[in-house]
């Protein structure tokens, strides 16, 4: 058994990680891999109003990876960006307001989510924080969640409008009766548990859009730090020495390097250079920071209060797809364990039988790492008792992808379901920079349904050498390797022109 430690001083957020050589049901032939299972972190304090509980990942290895390409970042930014302003119009939607509900999380990641559409040059819409809190698996509504869990439940099915799914301040059931609207189809990791590099904040702000950020909002009333905070009325930057578990998600829309901040608020001036940041605590709260009349910000010195941890950002969407549809065992997204054979490069596959017929567009799934290579494959069947692979259908080779996050890669359309492939097999190989278990899986979020014969690793993607996960007796768990689905209309249907 190896054992390594990794913390940050400072923070009681300590990841401890075993990494176990598994004995399992896998064929003589397939190698027996090893699981990397972090030991479930402490919770934040969650005082009123805020609810961001860092994701049950250990993602130390990213901070490496992470650092050696910032490396090659070229600085170019301007002193100043708002995205407010700064892009000709607002690309931010209207400020909302969470109540003493434990749904930052929510909020933050609906932000981001309205301002990629208009920055895309989509409309402005209202996207539905309520069905953003209730639905996803484990059901985190006010008792707390992050944007993993987000990331999850967007691409799982999509965002619902305000207006059909209006907010609760209390825990509600999942309203599935609503339109979807858009569906996630990458979400990118900037950093974990540790604040990210300014710079490569601020590029990925200035270049795709807000960021989602955590930070550490007080331990609650009574907390000199949480009633500075509650009491802030934008007219300076905020700045404080407290330092604990991240327990608020807010949206980053811009930054000012030459915006003063004055810690504890004592009237002096102790630096310069902060982030603009959207709150969700209502326009009765914060200031205008800069723009318009719509108060709701704040200014943060830069990499205080732990600003910049659990960062993130959306990659892609689509309209929501009413003749598609999403294959997936991973109910509850990327878990807490990591599969690989102490090397970068695993593979993995994972067998869906199509309900209807339909053309598999895409081939979806998690990564945990910067990754040098990624190939996608789909195939017509795979024989369990022999771990071999059918014919192959389609494929997408030499991918990569710059940060850990969810990720689809577009195949050419290929017939899936009774009348053509009853059984449809994606599988990818993985790459990483650094980290040697390279496949999420399924495994700590709430024990949701598992499958039999479903889900397999393989050191090399060879016939034979396939490893099953799904039923494994220490560690049963399904692999986030999914397939976007469309149904193209029949050939009558099609306009003449």
């Amino acid at each position: 058994m190896r054992k390594s430690f990794v913390g940050k001083l400072g923070t009681v957020s300590v990841f401890i990680i075993f990494s176990f050589v598994l004995a399992g049901s896998a064929s003589a032939q397939a190698p027996e891999p090893l699981a990397s299972v972090p030991v479930k972190i402490q919770k934040p304090v969650l005082p009123p109003g805020t609810g961001f509980i860092p994701p049950n990942i250990d993602l130390s290895h990213l901070q490496a990876s992470m650092q050696q390409r910032d490396a090659e970042i070229t600085i170019l930014q301007p002193p100043f960006w708002d995205w407010r302003s700064s892009a000709g119009s607002s690309m931010i939607s209207p400020v909302k307001n969470q109540g003493s509900c434990g749904a930052c999380y929510a909020f933050a990641s609906i932000a981001c989510f309205e301002s990629k559409i208009l920055i895309g040059g989509g409309s402005l819409f209202d996207l539905s924080e309520n069905h953003a809190k209730e639905c996803y698996l484990t059901d985190p509504n006010c008792g707390g969640g992050n944007n993993y869990q987000m990331a999850c439940l967007f691409s799982q099915t999509g965002t619902q409008l305000e207006s059909c799914n209006p907010y609760v301040t209390s825990d509600q059931s999942c309203n599935t009766g609503c339109a979807y609207q858009q569906t996630l189809l990458g979400w990118g990791v900037i950093s974990s548990n540790y604040v990210a590099n300014t710079n490569t904040l601020k590029n990925y702000i200035w270049n795709l859009g807000p960021v989602y950020t955590s930070l550490y909002a007080g331990a609650g009333p009574g907390d000199p730090w949480y009633d500075e905070f509650a009491a802030y009325n934008g007219t300076y930057g905020l700045a404080t020495t407290a330092s604990a578990v991240t327990n608020h998600a807010v949206t980053i829309v811009g930054w000012d390097d030459n915006q003063p901040y004055d810690r504890g608020h004592d009237g002096s001036i102790d630096g310069q250079g902060c982030w603009i940041v959207k709150n969700s605590w209502g326009t009765g709260w914060g200031g205008t920071c800069g723009y318009g009349t719509e108060k709701g910000y704040f200014y943060i010195a830069y990499a205080n209060a732990e600003i910049g941890t659990w960062a993130s950002y959306i990659i892609s969407h689509q309209n929501y797809d009413t003749s598609g549809g999403l294959l997936s065992f991973d109910d509850a997204g990327w878990g807490n364990l990591n599969w690989g054979y102490s090397n970068t490069t695993c593979w993995a596959l994972c067998r869906y039988a199509a309900p209807s017929n339909t053309q598999a567009t895409a081939i979806e799934f998690w990564t945990n790492d910067v990754t040098t290579d990624v190939d996608v494959y789909l195939y017509n069947g795979f024989n369990p008792a022999t771990t071999t692979l059918g014919t192959l259908l389609a494929s997408s080779l030499d991918n990569a992808f710059p940060e850990a996050g969810y990720h689809a890669v577009s195949i050419t359309p290929t017939n899936i379901g009774p009348a053509s492939n009853p059984e449809a097999v994606a599988v990818v190989k993985i790459t990483n920079s650094t980290y040697t278990s390279p496949i999420p899986a399924d495994y700590g979020n709430g024990s949701p349904p598992l499958e039999t014969n479903r889900c397999y690793i393989s050191p090399n993607g060879n016939n034979g050498s396939w490893f099953q996960t799904s039923t494994h007796t220490t560690y049963p768990s399904d692999l986030g390797v999914r397939i976007r689905t469309h149904n193209p209309p029949a050939v009558n249907e099609w306009m003449q022109y």
